[in-house]
């Protein structure tokens, strides 16, 4: 019983711990929009070559954050190293 306890225990940690973020660079100046779509007014621009941690894509736009503050969404087609 114990050891299914600890099973069951350890399966629930993994679940809730965070996903890796995935680190590229922006392929060009690069649009850091409030959210995904062009609709969504440019909070930020991202230099070409610089860092990007890519939280998460869907079809056309990732979750990103750049420099470590600015957090919004930027065209996927536009991000080198997904």
């Amino acid at each position: 019983m114990f050891r299914a306890l600890t099973l069951t225990g350890a399966v629930l940690v993994g679940l809730t711990l965070p996903t890796m973020a995935e680190a590229a660079t922006a392929g060009t100046f690069l649009n850091i929009r409030s959210g995904p779509g062009m609709a969504h007014p440019v909070i930020y621009i991202a230099w070409p070559g610089w860092p990007i941690v890519v939280n998460g894509c869907g079809r056309y736009w990732c979750s990103v954050t750049y420099q470590g503050w600015v957090n919004g969404w930027a065209s996927a087609r536009h991000i080198s190293g997904l």
